[in-house]
């Protein structure tokens, strides 16, 4: 169904705005709806005129004003209508502005003040203290850390696969509510979905709206997921250590958690997949989006050195500040680095293994006698294969309408030179 047209302002025009947020950055303001997750950055001019559509004015009585104090043409419709097209304006002369259905937030029964104890630092210095004690513990005792040898606690794969993916899921939601969970005491309807990174499959939370909050509180959303990662892991060494000085055998949940975590957290610093640590680096680089622009960087070096070799310089990057142009292009490097190891990876390895594990569960299924065996092999089968439907369908949902356009264009040419 085809949105209705949104009405445009006009010099004359009375505007209502939807709730916005607003945290000065630098000469410019970010501006912002949380309730959809769209934020830009504007010129002190533009964040007067959004102030004085606030106080009620009608558009020409501010474009008088502002163009008398500052002595050169202020276009405050064209400014209103860009708003508009944001979804930042709620009605224009009390007609409404269309705009697509907000999507609901994860847990909408989770409060801010149900969850606001999450922005204190005391429970970070108790998380702090557990990780802490629990590296003391294995620098008195190294063999405390266990091998890896024990995730593969059981001589049937199909019981060691499951297990690992249970407790790895598990981890990974328990992630995803600390980020949620500081998102909302910030007042930001975060929302977890299922997501893609180059080859992995990913909870990822939604919290764009974090971008007006103080500093403060935005690294504590960031960190937040690795902080609980580094909590349970740590907690559950202490747990296998405790177990040992009384005689008693941990339970093989423990060696999981402690492993599955150590695998995850240096995930993390994949900073060229948007990672957690990611975004602490664009927060500390002060950049607004690394990744997009890192990106266009990449595209349009490539561009340069495949069409145009006479330009000498990237038209995308010198739009930007001069110490977002260094961070883009230190950012550009890891990103092309990163991303062809990745693939390397998946080529040389990660497709490989797989076949392999799919090729022995099928082999085994059609010569065995053994009903066991025959329903391990399922077992095995059903894990790789649904894991990788999911990957596959969480791909389509982010990258299928572009792919669909393409075709159609590529469709499209094929018919004109035809």
């Amino acid at each position: 169904m085809t949105r209705p047209a949104s009405p445009l302002a006009k010099d004359d025009s009375a505007i209502r705005l939807h709730s916005l947020r607003f945290r000065q950055d630098g000469q410019e303001w970010i501006v912002g709806r949380a309730e959809t997750g769209t934020f830009v950055a504007i010129p002190q001019m533009g964040m007067r005129v959004i102030e004085k559509i606030q106080d009620g004015r009608p558009l020409d009585d501010i474009r008088r004003e502002l163009e008398s104090r500052s002595d050169q043409p202020v276009d405050v419709v064209a400014f209103v209508n860009q708003l508009i097209d944001l979804g930042f304006v709620a009605a224009v002369d009390d007609r409404d502005v269309a705009q697509s259905p907000l999507q609901e937030p994860s847990l909408p029964w989770l409060r801010p003040r149900h969850v606001r104890w999450t922005l204190s630092p005391v429970p970070a210095a108790l998380m702090a203290t557990v990780v802490i004690v629990s590296l003391g513990v294995i620098a008195w005792d190294p063999g405390v850390f266990p091998s890896y040898r024990e995730l593969f606690w059981t001589d049937h794969q199909s019981l060691n696969l499951l297990s690992q993916a249970l407790v790895m899921w598990a981890l990974i939601l328990v992630h995803e509510i600390g980020h949620l969970a500081t998102a909302r005491a910030a007042d930001v309807p975060a929302r977890i979905r299922l997501g893609t990174r180059l080859q992995f499959l990913v909870a990822q939370t939604d919290v764009s709206g974090i971008w007006t909050a103080p500093r403060r509180h935005r690294f504590t959303v960031y960190g937040a997921g690795m902080a609980i990662d580094l909590t349970i892991a740590s907690l559950a060494i202490l747990a296998i250590k405790t177990l040992r000085v009384m005689g008693v055998d941990a339970p093989s949940v423990l060696p999981i958690i402690v492993l599955m975590v150590s695998s995850m957290i240096p995930l993390q610093f994949l900073v060229f997949m948007r990672t957690d640590v990611y975004f602490i680096l664009q927060d500390l680089a002060r950049c607004r989006n690394l990744y997009a622009d890192g990106s266009a960087y990449v595209r349009d070096v490539a561009h340069r050195l495949t069409r145009r070799r006479g330009e000498s310089a990237s038209p995308a990057i010198l739009r930007l500040p001069r110490h977002e142009r260094v961070a883009v292009r230190c950012y550009a490097v890891l990103l092309v680095l990163g991303t062809s190891v990745c693939m390397l990876v998946v080529g040389a390895i990660t497709i490989p293994t797989y076949v392999r594990l799919i090729a022995d569960s099928i082999h085994t299924f059609l010569v065995t006698e053994s009903t066991g065996a025959a329903a391990e092999a399922v077992v095995v089968v059903s894990i790789i294969l649904g894991f990788q439907l999911t990957w596959l369908s969480a791909w389509w949902r982010r990258h299928g309408e572009r792919l669909r356009r393409w075709f159609r264009r590529t469709r499209t040419r094929t018919r004109m030179t035809g």
